[in-house]
């Protein structure tokens, strides 16, 4: 599954527009009714089964609407995935403001704690479908791409944030901070995932593990013994 290519737009979107899934017939339509009512229905679904084992028909039925205008909007249950991950990614983007636009004389492990807050209440409003772009994301080459899109432009993100602290001292300059940036984000979808199913009563649910996620941040990036309140 081919990722972004290197020197492509960094802009925020613009990779995860691109890799808007191929089997759409049309461009989102945010005033459609009926699409809506598709979304809508998809995510009630999500609440009672996984993404592999619903079907169309299942979303037809529940959205009250014909199997032709289904197929006039989305060419799967994968497709709508997609719309509705799509739908969530200014979002997705807008957590990690407090950290790369941090006020003069912030310490950066504030602004840091609170853009993983902000992460964290996104990812439970968002629950049902990160976690079924998570478990899909590398079997369904349009939702793959998707997926891999945001995660691209995150890593970017973050990494230029990460430069800008090197220079100012605050990170170590020999730090790789592409590959942190992508590890540190990695890892915090994993732990999200995991506590949002909430299978492993070490990480029961996604609010018990912010502290733990900070600590990682803030060590990783500023130095064992670093708090958000001094990093």
């Amino acid at each position: 599954m081919a990722r972004r290519p290197r020197g492509a737009s960094s802009r925020p979107g613009t990779q995860v527009a691109d890799a808007r899934d191929a089997d759409r017939p049309r461009a989102q339509d945010p005033t459609s009714n009926a699409e809506l009512q598709i979304y809508a229905a998809t995510e009630r679904l999500l609440e009672a089964e996984s993404l592999y084992e619903l079907s169309v028909g299942a979303i037809i039925k529940e959205a009250g609407i014909s199997r032709a205008t289904f197929y006039f909007y989305f060419g799967s249950k994968f497709a709508v995935a997609s719309g509705l991950l799509n739908r969530a990614t200014d979002e997705m983007f807008a957590t990690v403001q407090p950290f790369v636009n941090r006020r003069q004389g912030e310490p950066p492990g504030v602004a840091l704690r609170a853009s993983l807050e902000a992460a964290t209440a996104l990812w439970m409003k968002h629950r049902l479908i990160l976690r079924a772009a998570h478990e899909h994301w590398h079997a369904v080459p349009d939702l793959g791409a998707l997926w891999l899109g945001v995660f691209d432009a995150f890593t970017e993100r973050l990494a230029e944030q990460f430069e800008r602290e090197a220079r100012e001292g605050l990170i170590p300059s020999a730090t790789n901070t592409q590959t942190m940036a992508a590890t540190l984000l990695w890892a915090t979808e994993g732990c999200l995932y995991v506590a949002g199913l909430g299978v492993d009563d070490d990480l029961p649910d996604e609010i018990t593990i912010v502290d733990a996620l900070s600590a990682l941040w803030i060590g990783t990036l500023y130095g064992r013994g670093a708090r958000a309140t001094d990093a």
